[in-house]
């Protein structure tokens, strides 16, 4: 602190002063720049343009003292020591200064400055060549490294330095930094005051270059070692990259950029103990959970309880793969014909048996044995104990459609009388578009039936023949000799259908017309007319 001061008085001196338009070769300092025919060197002072490089470049040893106050110096020219000395105050006290440095030795070519009987000196540094002061001013080989220390040569800031800027400040580049601002491309530079490259620890809390290394505030390349701090306990913890990718912490304790695939799913815990998991890749596997319902691996990696209803089977396929499939529902029956056909695990439909013998036929998924039965109205109309007088005039060929599911033969007509009394002869017609879904219109005769006297009741019509039809649309019909009591519907849905045809007169019953004539449609009415049926 003594030597501070000291410098700041030797400033003030100067500035009360001034200075001598032609000063002592090397004396003044270049703070202010140098007078005409002067220049400025590396030690940062004006020295005669005609003065020898070696002159105005090198210093030499001094001893200096004066009053009270004795100073000691010596400069070891390469060696470690750069000040080896003993000051006594004027007050008694005493003290010793001793200082390394790696630089050149320390040479004081004008000796100490020093006023009312205070030194100027000051701390001596742990750095190389470049100081506090020079020409008989400030030690020029002493507190930090070359253009790097806290004053280098020539004066209170060093050449290139920091706050001053360059040809600024107190010194030639600033007040109180060397070249390079506080440290070469660091804090503190190459071989700073705390610990240069190869410091403390590698990979540690202070990294390769020490505490302040070469490249940075601390480490090489990092704030805290090579590569930066540790953020994680190397091969310990781990974290998801990504739904299916876990990360493990690096052995530099750093988390790598990727992680690796797991087999189904990364499963975030917390903090750093995620982990591989699951049993199934999320929404891609399925798997059947039985023959009609499919499961989907849920976002969890788990399979779900329960799966979907698949529209007919789900299909068992290798691996996770399964899926909706086929054309039925598994263990479902179909009777294709006489055949009675199940649906497999797989979807399709397969013969299970032929039906035969006394269960000829198949139907309603069974094989069943082969009776009559009735299709058309079989039952007074509309509904029984609430009939609906209803007398069908002579000459008029009336009929209704019907609609035959299976195979069969027609073994009798049939219709309900609301009293005994005349005539009726019966016919089946097909109907004139075959390949119609709905009814259209009667056509040609199939078969008829014999004349036969009405009754009160249902009662049956015999046919002239046997005859064998398909599925398909027919229309009954019927004609009287004279005017029959039955029934009818006149209040049916628009769906009932009907049509005649008037023949007479003259009357040709008992003869029915081969052809269907030229018909009336109406809507809207029903009549007591049926068929026997008898599948095959």
């Amino acid at each position: 602190m003594r030597g501070i001061f000291m410098v700041a008085g030797f400033f003030a001196l100067f500035a009360s002063c001034g200075f001598s338009p032609k000063p002592k070769d090397g004396l003044l300092p270049c703070n202010e720049g140098c007078p005409g025919g002067y220049v400025c060197r590396t030690d940062n002072r004006c020295w005669l343009a005609s003065t020898p490089i070696a002159k105005g470049g090198i210093d030499a040893a001094a001893v200096a003292k004066d009053g009270a106050t004795l100073d000691v110096g010596f400069d070891a020219g390469a060696g470690l020591t750069a000040e080896a000395g003993s000051e006594v105050a004027g007050d008694g006290t005493s003290f010793t200064e001793v200082a390394s440095k790696t630089g050149d030795g320390i040479v004081d070519s004008g000796g100490s400055i020093d006023t009312s009987d205070a030194s100027v000196d000051v701390p001596v540094g742990t750095g190389g060549a470049g100081g506090i002061s020079d020409v008989g001013g400030i030690d020029s080989r002493s507190i930090d490294g070359a253009g790097g220390g806290v004053v280098t040569a020539g004066g209170a800031g060093g050449s290139g330095g920091g706050t001053g800027g360059g040809s600024g400040g107190a010194g030639s580049g600033g007040v109180s930094i060397g070249t390079g601002g506080i440290g070469v491309a660091g804090s503190v530079g190459s071989g700073g005051v705390v610990v240069g490259t190869g410091g403390t620890s590698v990979g540690g809390s202070v990294g390769t270059g020490g505490v302040v290394g070469t490249g940075g505030i601390v480490g090489t390349g990092g704030i805290v070692g090579t590569g930066g701090a540790s953020v994680c306990i190397p091969t310990t913890d781990k974290q998801c990259a990504d739904s299916t990718h876990l990360k493990t912490c690096g052995s530099d304790g750093q988390w790598p950029s990727t992680g690796a695939l797991c087999p189904f799913i990364c499963i975030d815990n917390a903090g750093n103990t995620d982990t591989c998991g699951g049993v199934c890749v999320p929404t891609t596997d399925k798997q059947c959970a039985d023959s009609t319902h499919l499961k989907t691996c849920g976002t969890d990696g788990q399979w779900p309880v329960a799966g979907e209803l698949c529209p007919f089977a789900c299909l068992d396929n290798l691996g996770n793969t399964d899926a909706c499939g086929g054309s039925c529902i598994p263990g479902s029956h179909q009777c294709t014909g006489n055949v009675l056909q199940v649906c497999s695990a797989a979807g399709g439909w397969t013969t299970e048996t032929t039906c035969v013998s006394g269960t000829p036929l198949c139907r309603n998924n069974q094989c069943v044995a082969s009776t009559p039965y009735h299709v058309g109205n079989d039952a007074p109309l509309p509904t029984p104990g609430n009939p609906v007088a209803y007398t069908a005039p002579a000459s008029v060929l009336y009929a209704v459609p019907i609609t035959v599911q299976y195979q069969t033969q027609v073994t009798n007509f049939g219709m309900v009388g609301r009293s005994a009394g005349n005539n009726v002869v019966m016919a089946l017609y097909a109907d004139a578009t075959p390949a119609s879904a709905t009814p259209t219109s009667p056509a040609g005769r199939l078969v008829s039936s014999l004349a036969t006297a009405v009754t009160a009741g249902s009662f049956l019509v015999p046919v002239t023949g046997v005859i064998m039809i398909q599925p398909g649309n027919y229309w009954l019909a019927a004609l009287h000799d004279v005017a029959v009591a039955t029934y009818y519907d006149n209040a049916a849905s628009s769906s009932s259908r009907a049509a005649y045809a008037i023949l007479g007169p003259p009357n040709p019953y008992p003869a029915i017309p081969t052809a269907f004539p030229t018909s009336t449609p109406v809507t809207g009415y029903k009549y007591d007319l049926y068929v026997v049926l008898q599948d095959y």
